[in-house]
C-alpha cells in the first residue's frame, strides 16, 4: 500500500477511514488511529469523531461498521433545524445566489468563499454534486436545472426575498453583505 505524508488532505483522511471500515475490523478510535498511523497518517481523537460522524459510521459491539447503503440520507432543508454552522455561515457570508443552467453562482465578501463552501460541502443537499470555490464565489453544480433553482431559492431563504429567476433582488441583500460589498476595493482592468 501506497504510504501517505503526515499532511494528508480531509477528502484523503475520509477515503482512508472508509477503506479501512469497509476492509476490516476497527474496534475503536484508537485502533483507526493507529491503523491511519500505518498509513502515514496522523491525526486527532476529536477530528476522528468528526469525521466518523461525518462518514455516518456506526458503533457497535462488533466495531465500527458503514451505513447499510454506503452512505447517510442527505439532510433535508430547513438549515435552520438541521444544521446550525451552515444557517449563520449563510447569514454571513452570503450576498447573492442565483441559478445559471445546472450552476448555481454564490457571491461572498472578498476572501469569503472557501468559508461557506466548507460548510456547504459538509451537509447533503438533494441535488448538489459538489463546490468549487474562489475568492469571492462558489460555483455549485446541481443534477439539474430544476435542482439548481431550488437550492438557489433556499440559500437566500433566509435573508432575501426571492424573485421568479431564483436570483436576489439588490434590495433585498442582506445588510452585513451589502456592507461588506461597500468595503471591498473594486479593481480595474485596462488594456
Amino acid at each position: 500500500m501506497t504510504q501517505m505524508t503526515a499532511t494528508a488532505t480531509r477528502p484523503q483522511r475520509l477515503q482512508h477511514i472508509t477503506r479501512l471500515i469497509s476492509a476490516g475490523v476497527v474496534m475503536n478510535q484508537r485502533d483507526l488511529a493507529r491503523q491511519l498511523a500505518e498509513r502515514g497518517i496522523r491525526t486527532t481523537q476529536a477530528t476522528l469523531s468528526r469525521d466518523l460522524a461525518e462518514i455516518g459510521v456506526v458503533k457497535s459491539a462488533a466495531g465500527y461498521s458503514l451505513p447499510a447503503n454506503g452512505s447517510h440520507p442527505p439532510i433535508p432543508f430547513p438549515v435552520e433545524a438541521t444544521r446550525p454552522r451552515l444557517s449563520m455561515a449563510i447569514r454571513r457570508l452570503l450576498i447573492s445566489a442565483q441559478s445559471a443552467g445546472t450552476l448555481v453562482v454564490i457571491h461572498t465578501p472578498p476572501g469569503q468563499a472557501s468559508a461557506l463552501a466548507i460548510e456547504l460541502d459538509r451537509i447533503e443537499l438533494t441535488g448538489k454534486i459538489g463546490t468549487i470555490a474562489g475568492d469571492d464565489c462558489i460555483l455549485v453544480a446541481c443534477t439539474s436545472t430544476t435542482s439548481a433553482r431550488a437550492l438557489a431559492r433556499r440559500l437566500i431563504s433566509g435573508t432575501a426575498s426571492v424573485s421568479a429567476t431564483g436570483t436576489t433582488p439588490r434590495s433585498a441583500r442582506a445588510p452585513a453583505a451589502t456592507a461588506a460589498r461597500k468595503r471591498a476595493p473594486r479593481s480595474r482592468t485596462t488594456r
